[in-house]
This record gives C-alpha cells, sequence and structure tokens, in this order.
C-alpha cells in the first residue's frame, strides 16, 4: 500500500483477527525451534530467538494496522511498513543462526522425522500452501475483499500445518550428534 493512498484498505474485524493466528502459530513455532536448538548450541539458539522474535513482530505490526483500520478507519502507516524490515531481518538472524549451529544438529534424524508420518502429512501440506501463495503474489487483487480471505485461510492452514510439524518433530529429535568415538 502507497504511504500517500489515502484509499483504505477494506479489512473487517474478523479479518483482522484471522491474521493474527498464523502470527501467533509462526511465534510458538519458533520459539519451540529455538528452545531444542538453545539445547545444542546456544548461540545457535539465541539468534534462532531473536529471528523469531523479529519475525513475530513485523506480523504483530501488521495485525495492528488491520486492527485500527476495522476499528477506527485510521491508516497508521509505520504499522504497515515495519513487516518488510522487520520479517528479512528475522529471517537473516534465523539462516545465521542455522549455519552457526549446523555441525551440531543431527540432520539425518531430523530429515527423517520430517519424512515419516505424521510429519509427512504436514510437510505436504505446508509445500501445497507455498505454492498457493506463490501464485497468489502473481494473481490475486490485493484490493479484493476475498482474495484477503483466499490468502489468509491458507497461512493460517500453512502455519497451523508447521506449528504441528515442528512440535512432533522437534521433540527431542534436533539432538546433538552422537559423537560415535568411544
Amino acid at each position: 500500500m502507497d504511504k500517500l493512498d489515502k484509499t483504505l484498505p477494506d479489512f473487517s474485524l474478523s479479518l483482522a483477527l484471522v491474521d493474527a493466528l498464523p502470527v501467533i502459530f509462526f511465534f510458538l513455532s519458533s520459539l519451540s525451534i529455538a528452545k531444542e536448538l538453545k539445547k545444542i548450541h546456544s548461540l545457535g539458539g539465541l539468534l534462532f530467538n531473536i529471528g523469531g522474535i523479529l519475525a513475530y513482530l513485523g506480523g504483530f505490526f501488521q495485525v495492528l494496522w488491520k486492527l485500527i483500520i476495522a476499528l477506527f478507519n485510521k491508516n497508521i502507516y509505520i504499522f504497515h511498513s515495519q513487516i518488510k524490515y522487520l520479517l528479512p531481518l528475522g529471517f537473516i538472524f534465523i539462516i545465521i543462526s542455522l549455519i552457526v549451529s549446523h555441525s551440531t544438529i543431527n540432520w539425518k534424524k531430523l530429515i527423517t522425522k520430517l519424512l515419516s508420518m505424521p510429519c509427512l502429512i504436514f510437510v505436504v501440506i505446508i509445500m501445497f500452501c507455498n505454492l498457493l501463495m506463490i501464485s497468489f503474489l502473481f494473481t490475486m487483487n490485493q484490493l479484493n475483499t476475498k482474495s484477503h480471505w483466499k490468502e489468509e485461510c491458507v497461512n493460517v492452514i500453512f502455519q497451523g500445518s508447521f506449528l504441528i510439524c515442528t512440535h512432533i518433530a522437534s521433540k527431542n529429535e534436533i539432538n546433538r550428534k552422537e559423537n560415535k568415538q568411544k
């Protein structure tokens, strides 16, 4: 949305509240992963936590922006604009955390867990939702309320599946690589 554009998007309170769900789901997922990662690599866990919090704040301010539009018909643009700074910065921290801690993660065990039932069901759902979200970038009219609902529903399913998959897979699965030497 252009800062100078005086036309407010048509966000209902229900749409703004539904938009909060994927933000909350992502935050819970990132906390779960950071907690498990911190057990095996304290710096990696800390960086992941910082990244998750930054990404969460980007989503939080986006939800807050939509709530203010829905409730007060006001555009506080600074809330809307934060997502384009905080989200990428958060993901940069998450990527750095995985780079610095990659040698302590038992990737084989983790990937095996992700590709086993019941995680596999959620991985497939996540991949399908990703494809839908990418197609939405090119096909959706951002000013159309129905488009926003479709996008939010897919995002809720995506982040909900990610949360469930994260919970199942992180249950003692991001273990330190076992030392095979005696």
